[in-house]
């Protein structure tokens, strides 16, 4: 039911809700891993879960319209702008939830609720790049590249192999920027923007590939659906899937090269 809180035709018109919809969502999916805690990383699968229905339709309806349309590849941001807008509202309004709930439990909730964004986490911090004494640290770059590569790679296979699984990639990335951001909250509000602030530069250019990658597993996914394989509209959508793909790596290797700063 609350998944029908938000059309398919109002999300692009009014992307915004997005973001009230992704808050509502994660938080449900929050309070019930309170209560029910053996449910495993249900903060973010119960947060997925009445995301499906309209995200997928989203991407369908995306590709039947290029299709009708017949993009050329000068088109293709601008045409895919909108569902991009989308996605943006959507993982913050994630973002934002997941920060407010780490920040607002007790202690021992937070470390049942996020135990295993708190570990990735730790992870990350342990892998961050000593000083080399040059402006960028090549081999970490590279490292990061080669991880987000992967994590990329992962996104566009479940959006085309499983329809709508790259979502729960995004909100499980969600669910990191969040902790992070909440555990600088208790330092006060100048943390949690400092927190907040340190990781746009590079952040949004990785999120932004996964959205990118999102998209175009997505459309690709539907297309092989509908069994057009030998239509010249197919050629426009495998096209512009491979534009999608090559500007999202692109993203990817900016992203790490700004981290490795």
């Amino acid at each position: 039911m609350i998944e029908a809180l938000v059309t398919p035709s109002s999300a692009l018109r009014e992307p915004w809700r997005l973001f009230f919809l992704a808050v509502l969502f994660v938080s449900i999916a929050v309070i019930m891993s309170v209560y029910v805690p053996s449910i495993a990383g249900g903060a973010v699968l119960l947060a997925m879960i009445p995301a499906i229905p309209l995200i997928w339709t989203l991407l369908v309806r995306e590709e039947h319209r290029e299709e009708d349309l017949g993009l050329l590849a000068r088109d293709s941001f601008r045409y895919h702008a909108p569902l991009f807008t989308v996605f943006t509202f959507f993982f913050l309004g994630a973002t934002v939830a997941y920060a407010f709930w780490f920040a607002a439990l007790p202690a021992s909730q937070s470390q049942t609720v996020f135990g295993a964004q708190v570990d990735e986490i730790a992870r990350i911090r342990g892998a961050v790049a000593p000083p080399t004494g040059s402006v960028i640290n090549t081999d970490f770059a590279v490292s990061l590249f080669e991880h987000n590569l992967v994590v990329l790679a992962f996104m566009f296979a479940f959006c085309l192999l499983y329809g709508i699984g790259s979502i729960y990639l995004l909100l499980w990335n969600a669910s990191i920027i969040g902790v992070f951001i909440g555990s600088r909250i208790a330092g006060g509000p100048a943390g949690a923007i400092a927190g907040f602030m340190g990781i746009i530069p590079h952040g949004s250019l990785e999120i932004g590939a996964y959205f990118l990658a999102t998209i175009a597993g997505g459309i690709l996914s539907a297309g092989i659906m509908r069994q057009h394989f030998g239509r010249r509209e197919f050629r426009f959508i495998l096209k512009d899937v491979a534009l999608l793909t090559l500007a999202a790596v692109g993203m990817l290797a900016a992203g790490a090269i700004l981290e490795s700063l």
